[in-house]
């Protein structure tokens, strides 16, 4: 999200005169001339004006500045709410307020009541409200109409049973919605202010200092301050806020290197405020699977994400703001963890293995994401360790299973039926000059010669503080800061197959690996 500082009422005024915006007129007069039956000969503002049942919404123009505009020769349609809509009305005591409320009735163009069939018109405010015309009713945002059409000489006054009512985008509801001030001071933290260096200088010289300020959430989560774009959020009220924080934050314990604090309070408010929005409008009850706006999460029994929470209609979606958040750890912050074998971009290594990748597709066989990899030995020497090594990226500061998942040889050949023997290792230092692995599980373990091998390498180990590591998939998806250089975490294995007759009769050499799989320990 871009805003350019600066810009205020005069310059809203500029643009609407500017000759971008006069072609309007030329088409009105062509369609409403002076001998037209009905038409106004004055301007938009003096009919209002020339009315005593819209005197109140007449001083709410001239507060605003609106005046001038509706005096133009532009084209405009305003709908006008009455003095009886607006009697008494709590928002004549918000006089900061009219300016937004008087826009949100006025559009630019002609729209006569003929053209009202759900369309929707982006009112000055940039608002966007739905005109609508079933059999001789006529609706503007669901408010009708008690007078239809009456033109003037630079555009048409719809008068309204009601006023229009300004409703907050996504954006705008967190930012001024009373009682979410732990969520809106994160929100507002993620602000990065720049100087815009084309709009402050001319031919070299400085003019004045023009910004333009970004925000991480609008940029990578969802455009929630546009009015085009539709969302449905989820919003923590300070209780529910401090809650979740309380229950996240011990996932991200970060060694003081990486930042330490600093940086699990980071990890664990980005964490919250990564999975509270979702494309389109969604209705309660939720019966179906919903996506978070970044396509990163996919829930799929949703419903009680929205219990007891209270329903806000927005300009731009719904929001449902709550006392609780009752997400779970295995849906949004603590997923499974998985290692594709065939991914070596990741910093797999082997010893005396040549690596390829193979499909499975065709086969009997489900493998993740449909590939695995093939481990051909490259010595015959006892004396050559047959290893492979996977980095195990993005841990968090909890417990894990951790397994190798084997694809047996009768995969590609029916008639091999060897299991693999081997010995696993796990290491916290991987990436380190010299890693240290320590042997976990039996030795010589065997896989089923016939069938996908889930093998554990570990139960219930818990790490520490949490690896997650720099430019990997999980933190650019995630959008956590890159809290360190390398992936310290990883799994050494090695077939234990020896060179004998004996032996080579009875275990592959080779081996076949799917994936690897850390499940937290919930």
């Amino acid at each position: 999200m871009k805003k350019l500082l600066k810009i205020g009422y005069p310059v809203l005024v500029l643009l609407l005169t500017s000759p971008s915006f006069t072609s309007c007129s030329d088409a009105w007069d062509a369609h409403y001339s002076l001998e037209n039956t009905g038409k106004i000969n004055s301007n938009i503002f003096e009919y209002i004006q020339s009315r005593n049942d819209l005197s109140i919404f007449k001083g709410m123009i001239e507060q605003t500045g609106y005046d001038t505009i509706l005096k133009q020769s532009n084209a405009y349609t305003v709908w006008a709410p009455t003095n009886a809509s607006l009697s008494g009305n709590p928002v004549l005591l918000d006089t900061a307020s009219w300016k937004n409320l008087v826009a949100n009735h006025i559009a630019s163009y002609a729209h006569p009541v003929s053209q009202a069939d759900s369309m929707t018109i982006t009112m000055l405010n940039g608002k966007r409200l739905v005109f609508n015309l079933r059999d001789t009713s006529a609706t503007m945002d669901n408010v009708p109409l008690i007078e239809k059409d009456r033109a003037t000489n630079n555009g048409l006054v719809q008068v309204m049973s009601n006023i229009l009512p300004y409703r907050y985008n996504q954006w705008e509801n967190i930012m001024l919605y009373p009682g979410l001030d732990s969520l809106r001071n994160f929100m507002k933290s993620m602000d990065v202010k720049t100087l815009d260096v084309s709009r402050s200088y001319d031919n070299n010289v400085f003019i004045d200092s023009f910004f333009i300020t970004t925000n991480r959430v609008l940029s990578y989560l969802g455009d929630f301050d546009k009015e085009d774009s539709i969302y449905t959020s989820i919003l923590p009220d300070n209780a529910a806020w401090n809650d979740a924080y309380n229950r996240i934050s011990p996932y991200f314990k970060t060694k003081t290197t990486d930042g330490g604090a600093a940086v699990q309070r980071y990890n664990t408010q980005w964490t919250i405020v990564h999975d509270l929005f979702f494309w389109g409008r969604i209705n309660t009850p939720v019966t179906d699977s919903i996506k978070t706006s970044t396509n990163w999460n996919k829930l799929t029994n949703p419903d009680s994400l929205f219990m007891n929470a209270e329903k806000m209609i927005l300009s731009n979606g719904y929001a449902y703001k709550t006392s609780k958040l009752y997400y779970k750890p295995k849906d949004s912050w603590c997923k499974e963890i998985r290692v594709e074998a065939e991914n070596a971009f990741g910093g797999r290594k082997s010893e005396n293995f040549e690596i390829s990748s193979i499909s499975s597709l065709g086969t009997k066989f489900n493998l993740s994401r449909n590939a695995y990899i093939y481990c051909k030995p490259t010595s015959t020497s006892a004396l050559s360790p047959l290893t492979i090594t996977f980095p195990i990226p993005n841990t968090l500061s909890t417990k894990y299973n951790v397994y190798v998942v084997f694809v047996p040889t009768v995969i590609t050949d029916t008639t091999d039926k060897r299991p693999y023997k081997v010995n696993l290792f796990l290491s916290t230092n991987a990436n380190a000059a010299a890693p240290t692995y320590t042997q976990v599980g039996a030795s010589n373990q065997l896989t089923d010669p016939l069938n996908v091998t889930k093998m554990l390498v570990v139960k219930n180990y818990e790490f520490p503080t949490t690896n997650i590591a720099s430019g990997n998939l999980y933190a650019t998806a995630k959008l956590l800061p890159n809290t360190t250089s390398a992936v310290t975490i990883g799994v050494k294995i090695r077939n234990m197959g020896g060179t004998s007759t004996t032996e080579i009769r009875n275990f592959n050499r080779a081996m076949r690996i799917d994936c690897l799989i850390l499940e937290p320990v919930q």
